[in-house]
Parts: C-alpha cells; structure tokens; sequence
C-alpha cells in the first residue's frame, strides 16, 4: 500500500506542474489525464478497497466493530476538505490542494509502516476465586483460528467477478452500488464547481460543506453496530 500511495502522490503532483511545462491545450490536458489515471490505478483503490480489507482482516472475528473503525474515514474526508478551503482562500491559490494532498499522503504511508496488521482475535477475562488478578484468555486456539481465517480468505479469492455475476443478488448489489457511484460522482467532481462559479462561494465556504457532508456519515457508521451492520 505505502508504495501504491507514493506512485499516486508522484501522479498527482505532477498535474501541479502542468501548466508550467506547456501552454498548449492538448497538452495540458493530456498530461492532467495520465497523471489522473496513474491516481485511479494506484491510489484510489488502495482508498476504496485494501484499506477496507487490511480493517476486516485487523478485526478478525469482530467484524462488528467495522463501522466504528470507519468513523475515521468521514472525519478525514471533512477534516482534509475543510482544511483545503481554509488553505486555498489564505494563499489565494487551488495549489493548497497539493499542500494538504502531500501532507495526508506522507502520513497515510508513515502509518503503514509503523502499524502492525494482525488479526486480533476476541479475548475475554478469566477471573479466579479468591484472586484480583485476571489473564486475557483467547477463546480458541489462535493458531486453529488463524489457520480457518486463512483458509476462509483463499475460499474468497478464488470466487471470480463472472462467477459472482451469475448470482441474481450480486447483479443487484452491483448495480444498486454502480447507480450510487454515478449519483456521488457528480456530486463529489461539478456541485463544487456550481458553487464557487454560480454562487460565488469563496474556497473557505466550499470547504465547510466537506463536515456538513460527512456528519451523516459518522452518525451511521457509529451506530452500526447497534444496528447489526458489519
């Protein structure tokens, strides 16, 4: 992940360069393609996907806990929105999306280096009579239940994407999910745009609406559990 994310931070600085290396229209958006498409081949899926896969196989058989783990994600998202507005209305320059960009990469890639992603199995307190003291038991044997954890893992993979189109669930699942691709997508890439053209919005005013999206997202992913989401 760590050197996926480093091509993805080459890949989107370069596009900071791209007016400063040619004047003509073709190439610019020639150079701010391929620099957006090195992004969608080694970053975005590291975002969308691995980090979910290395969380679930962190929580092992306390898969549960997902959404609570994933209250991070809104609050980064909002968090990086915000400060990117705050940042391009100081410096008077959409270049403060680079600054931030750099900065939460370093330290996206400086946190996989120093966090072990081991599976961490349940465990429960085993109190003796007569004794204040507790030991942390694990209810199965960690070798058995890493051992069936794996196994369940190469189970996983060899399911291929035709076999599971041949699935009528995971053709509705695939399309529900595709149609709510589409509807963020245009949200996320022109509603921005219609703000700061349309209604004038100063940068700091657009990054505001990156919080005031995300706080729904951080009420569901906290009280899924609660509401027997994985």
């Amino acid at each position: 992940m760590s050197r996926n994310m480093f091509i993805a931070l080459i890949c989107i600085l370069s596009i900071g360069v791209v007016p400063f290396v040619s004047e003509e229209e073709w190439v610019r958006i020639t150079l701010t393609s391929i620099g957006c498409f090195g992004y969608a081949i080694f970053g975005y899926p590291v975002i969308a996907a691995l980090v979910d896969t290395v969380v679930l196989r962190v929580l092992a058989d306390q898969k549960e806990l997902y959404g609570r783990q994933k209250i991070g994600v809104p609050i980064g998202f909002a968090s990086s929105v915000f400060l990117t507005g705050l940042l391009a209305e100081k410096l008077n320059s959409l270049y403060a999306l680079f600054i931030v960009f750099t900065f939460c990469n370093l330290a996206f890639i400086a946190t996989v280096w120093l966090t072990e992603f081991e599976p961490q199995y349940t465990t429960i307190k085993d109190d003796q009579y007569g004794s204040t003291a507790s030991s942390p038991i694990l209810i199965e044997d960690d070798d058995r239940l890493a051992e069936e954890y794996q196994q369940e893992e190469q189970v996983q993979q060899q399911q291929s994407i035709l076999a599971l189109l041949k699935e009528p669930e995971a053709i509705k699942f695939f399309t529900f999910m595709s149609m709510m691709g589409f509807s963020i997508a245009v949200v996320q890439a022109f509603l921005y745009l219609y703000m700061e053209n349309d209604l004038e919005a100063t940068p700091a005013i657009v990054g505001l609406f990156g919080p005031l999206g995300s706080s729904t997202e951080v009420i569901c992913f906290f009280f899924s559990k609660q509401n027997g989401f994985p």
